[in-house]
């Protein structure tokens, strides 16, 4: 089943920060963080899910959200922000093939530090609402609370999220899958077109590597919001005891 994928890309973004001043680094995370939040409303609200990757660089799952809410979005933010941004959008079998069509659509319209790219909405088409589907692991690192929160300073508790997350990242893409950090101990994988065994796999792999347990749910929808709601449900149930196993599904 098919998958959509939208790059959202601050247009320019380099060139203008430079353009601040020194003494910019506040305000441009505020922007940046606002920028996420809005964005995230705006995509969500028919059923998206964004991911804020690098920032000025955010990936969104976008099944079901056609052309006209795509541009009306790029014309919010060119109305009420001091930058503007543009966006690819790109449909595959699989997330890898997605996010690389709507890397290469949005990069064929120009430079991520052109002047003369604003605004854009680069795409060879969009998923109507059901002709796709999403899939989505919601994984959580199980007693990270006691084994590293309330154990190990800080720091270094967020040094082996981050060495968790990118485990899995390497492992993931090379089944081209993709895998976003949420913030606590939470990884949010889309995984169209690998099975849930290898799913499994995967995470038993990276908890015996890294001596931890990840626990995962499975869950699948028509959009990223529908799918994330029946992973959630699968991994409160694993939480809660109720179901055993690595990786959890309740979709069917």
């Amino acid at each position: 089943m098919p998958l959509q994928i939208t790059l959202v890309q601050i247009d320019n973004f380099g060139p203008w920060t430079e353009s601040l001043g020194v003494n910019r680094e506040a305000d441009l995370q505020i922007l940046q963080g606002e920028l996420y939040t809005d964005l995230q409303r705006l995509f969500s609200v028919k059923g998206g899910l964004l991911f804020y990757s690098r920032f000025d660089n955010m990936i969104a799952v976008t099944n079901g959200i056609g052309c006209s809410h795509h541009n009306g979005i790029v014309k919010s933010i060119q109305n009420r922000y001091p930058i503007t941004i543009s966006m690819g959008v790109g449909i595959g079998k699989d997330p890898l093939s997605a996010q690389n069509k709507a890397s290469k659509l949005l990069q064929e319209k120009g430079s991520a530090q052109s002047k003369k790219r604003k605004s854009i909405l680069a795409h060879n088409g969009f998923l109507s609402r059901g002709e796709g589907m999403v899939h989505m692991v919601h994984a959580d690192i199980d007693d990270f609370t006691r084994n590293l929160t309330d154990s190990v300073s800080a720091y270094e508790a967020f040094l082996k999220v981050n060495e968790i997350f990118l485990e899995l990242s390497k492992r993931f893409l090379k089944k081209k899958a993709l895998v976003f950090f949420t913030g606590g101990d939470n990884f949010l994988i889309v995984c169209n077109g690998i099975s849930n065994k290898e799913i499994e796999e995967i995470l038993m792999d990276v908890s015996e590597g890294l001596g931890l347990t990840i626990i995962g749910a499975f869950g699948r929808g028509k959009t990223a919001l529908e799918a994330l709601r029946m992973a959630n449900q699968g991994l409160h149930l694993s939480r809660e005891g109720k179901v055993k196993g690595i990786l959890v599904s309740t979709t069917y």
